[in-house]
């Protein structure tokens, strides 16, 4: 995926023109058509520009709404799922009104799943579909998968191989990210975003009193249902949907990685194309030095057991169970802090003081002194000593080129593309931070710091 986003310079959601491509003969997904094309060169694969793109094609969307009961074991039972589905969604305005299904067993098969909190749903649909040995379970993807659902971990990667092909949209995540609220439940969101106020769907324990009555379980239905079309209608308010395209387009990833909020990985994508771009040779993927806590466990008892019979007391300080060094030092003390941000606090200056508001302060410091991996001269990685600024004669590198593409688009088009100039935003903000993440692909701890330094002098 990598090599297909990066060499043929696709960035995020359009169209693509495929030649030499010959209709498959193994089929692996659920797909109505499916093709094979030679990816040895990318010469068969091109991305079409933005100048000749045709108008972005409607999707097929569904609302979800799982609601559970706790049973006579004091297990989380599904006892209703509400649907809404739309096969004409437009990308730049999602409609809660629902449509009929389309296709030939009248099954919704939809390009994109909206969900409130959706990986909790997500995770509970795995967890009754592994406990009832569902075989069907891989239709909730597009990808056909043999092994039982049973072998797949209940984690947020493995949520994304379920619905694998499709597009989630959590407005939980999305809002989280774009408004700042005291509680990000869906009643709480419609009442401050929306000026609405909607029912709260009762607690699993209180369920199967709606059962008792027609009366009740309707007015239950109901309320599902409703919950379904506010999330919708919340989807379409903050924009969820077109700012992640946006997003996508501008960092040049996979948009079913980018509703997911991962910004490390946005980042890394915005990198490696401008790496790409300037003949550059990429780092490796980061690899974790910290070992797994089961592994490491067992690895201990091992040591223990070898010191015990060969009464070696060096072994196990310094045997395959010993603390990793690395490990060690990162419970000692933080590997990077940002800058500090004081609350303002009333009468604490007897001056007049002059407030400033940057443009994205860090990454303006980044653009203006030129900090990047190919301008800073840095090889002590141990050292707390920050390198010298790099020599304002040398070419501009990297970072600052990204930087400047994410930070100052054309102003006219800020005017006539809102939501496009929240993506370049958060995406030049969240760069900065992952310069810092000692897990990304691209961690820089010196640039941080440099940019940081020169923050605190003005």
């Amino acid at each position: 995926m990598e090599r297909l986003l990066v060499e043929t310079g696709m960035k995020g959601p359009g169209w693509i023109d495929v030649s030499q491509y010959v209709p498959s003969d193994a089929r692996v997904s659920h797909c109505k058509y499916e093709f094979t094309v030679d990816m040895t060169r990318m010469k068969d694969i091109a991305y079409v520009s933005d100048s000749v793109q045709a108008p972005t094609p409607p999707l097929r969307m569904m609302a979800v709404n799982v609601l559970t009961a706790l049973n006579k074991k004091r297990e989380n039972e599904i006892c209703m799922i509400s649907l809404l589905v739309n096969n004409k969604a437009p990308v730049d305005g999602l409609t809660a009104e629902p449509t009929k299904c389309a296709g030939d067993d009248q099954a919704p098969r939809p390009d994109l799943i909206v969900g409130h909190d959706a990986s909790a749903t997500i995770n509970r649909l795995m967890a009754r579909l592994a406990k009832h040995d569902i075989k069907t379970w891989p239709f909730m993807g597009r990808l056909k998968r043999s092994i039982p659902l049973k072998q797949i971990a209940h984690t947020k990667a493995a949520q994304s191989e379920m619905t694998v092909g499709r597009l989630v949209l959590d407005t939980k995540t999305s809002s989280m990210e774009l408004v700042r609220c005291r509680s990000y439940e869906l009643t709480e969101l419609v009442e401050g975003l929306l000026n609405a106020r909607i029912a709260a769907l009762p607690d699993p324990g209180d369920i199967p009193a709606y059962y008792a009555t027609s009366t009740q379980l309707l007015k239950l239905i109901k309320n599902s249902w409703n919950e379904s079309r506010w999330t919708v209608k919340l989807a379409a308010h903050v924009n969820a949907l077109p700012l992640a395209f946006q997003i996508t387009n501008v960092v040049g990833g996979v948009t079913s990685r980018t509703l997911m909020g991962g910004r490390a990985e946005r980042n890394e994508f915005h990198l490696l194309h401008a790496f790409h771009r300037n003949d550059m040779i990429s780092p490796d993927k980061a690899q974790s030095q910290f070992k797994h806590k089961d592994t490491q466990s067992t690895q201990q008892s091992a040591t223990q057991k070898h010191v015990k019979k060969d009464d070696e007391g060096d072994e196990e300080e310094d045997g395959p169970g010993a603390a990793h060094p690395a490990e060690a030092d990162h419970k000692k003390k933080t590997q990077y802090s940002g800058g500090l941000v004081l609350e303002p606090k009333r009468g604490l200056y007897d001056t007049m003081i002059l407030c400033l508001d940057f443009n994205s302060l860090y990454p303006s410091i980044i653009q203006e002194y030129n900090i990047c991996f190919s301008t800073v001269n840095y090889t002590q990685k141990d050292s707390d000593d920050l390198p010298e600024p790099p020599n304002q004669t040398l070419a501009e590198g990297i970072l600052p080129e990204s930087f400047e593409a994410s930070s100052n688009a054309d102003d006219a088009e800020k005017k006539q593309l809102d939501i496009r100039q929240m993506a370049l935003k958060l995406t030049a903000n969240s760069m900065y931070g992952c310069l810092g993440f000692q897990m990304s692909r691209f961690t820089r701890n010196p640039s941080p710091h440099l940019s940081r330094r020169r923050g605190e002098r003005f």
